[in-house]
C-alpha cells in the first residue's frame, strides 16, 4: 500500500474529510488531495504531524502498515450512532436521496405533467367560468400539493409534504366559494398537530430503514 494509499485509508477511518485533515495540517486541501493521489509527497514536519494525528509510527504511515495499536484503539472506541460525524453522514446520504428522487426522469415526467394539467385548468376555469378568475387560482396551489406528497410517498417522509399549502388551498375555496371563511380558520391548527405526528413517523420510518 502507497503512502498516499495509506494516508486515505487512515483519514477515512477517523471520519475526516480532506478538508479536516489539511485544516489540522494548516495546509491546502488541494495538498492533501495529491499526497493521496501520490502525486506529491509531504514534507517531514507533515509526515511527523500526520503520524501523531493518527497515533502511528513514522514507519507504520510511510509503508502503510497499520499497527494493532491502530486497530486495537479503533475498535475499543467505535463511532456512535449519535456522533457528530455519523449524524453528519446520515445527513448526507438523506440528501443525496432526495436529490436522487429528484432528478429521476419519472418524478420529472410526473411533475411536468401535474404541472402542465394545472396550469390549463387555471385557464380554462377563469376563461369559462363567470368570475373563474376570482378563485381559479387556487388550482395552481394543487401543483406543490401533488408533487410533494408523490415525493413524500417515495422517500416514506411526512415532513416533506406540503401540508400548509393544502390547508391555505382548502381554506380559500371553502371561504371564496361557500363563504365559510368562519369557523374554517381551525383549519390551521391542523399545520402544527400534522408536524407534531410527522416528526415521530419520520423517525420511525427512518429508524426502521437504517436497520
Amino acid at each position: 500500500m502507497s503512502l498516499g494509499e495509506n494516508l486515505r485509508r487512515l483519514r477515512g477511518e477517523h471520519h475526516l474529510s480532506q478538508e479536516d485533515l489539511a485544516d489540522k495540517l494548516k495546509v491546502s486541501r488541494q495538498a492533501v488531495s495529491k499526497w493521496e493521489q501520490d502525486l506529491a509527497l509531504p514534507d517531514t514536519n507533515n509526515l511527523i504531524q500526520i503520524s501523531r494525528l493518527f497515533a502511528i509510527s513514522l514507519d507504520d504511515l510511510v509503508n502503510g502498515a497499520l499497527t494493532e495499536n491502530t486497530e486495537d484503539s479503533q475498535e475499543s472506541s467505535p463511532a456512535s450512532e449519535d456522533s457528530p460525524e455519523v449524524e453528519e453522514t446520515q445527513e448526507t446520504t438523506e440528501e443525496q436521496e432526495v436529490q436522487a428522487f429528484e432528478k429521476n426522469p419519472l418524478f420529472i415526467a410526473l411533475t411536468s405533467a401535474i404541472s402542465i394539467l394545472c396550469f390549463l385548468a387555471f385557464i380554462l376555469v377563469g376563461a369559462l367560468v363567470e368570475g373563474g378568475w376570482t378563485y381559479s387560482w387556487i388550482i395552481l396551489l394543487i401543483i406543490p400539493v401533488a408533487v410533494t406528497l408523490v415525493e413524500s410517498i417515495r422517500l416514506k417522509r411526512m415532513n416533506v409534504f406540503a401540508f400548509p399549502i393544502l390547508i391555505v388551498a382548502i381554506y380559500c375555496f371553502l371561504g371564496m366559494l361557500y363563504h365559510l371563511w368562519h369557523p374554517y380558520w381551525f383549519l390551521f391548527l391542523l399545520i402544527p398537530l400534522y408536524y407534531i405526528i410527522a416528526d415521530p413517523v419520520d423517525h420511525l420510518l427512518h429508524d426502521k430503514k437504517k436497520n
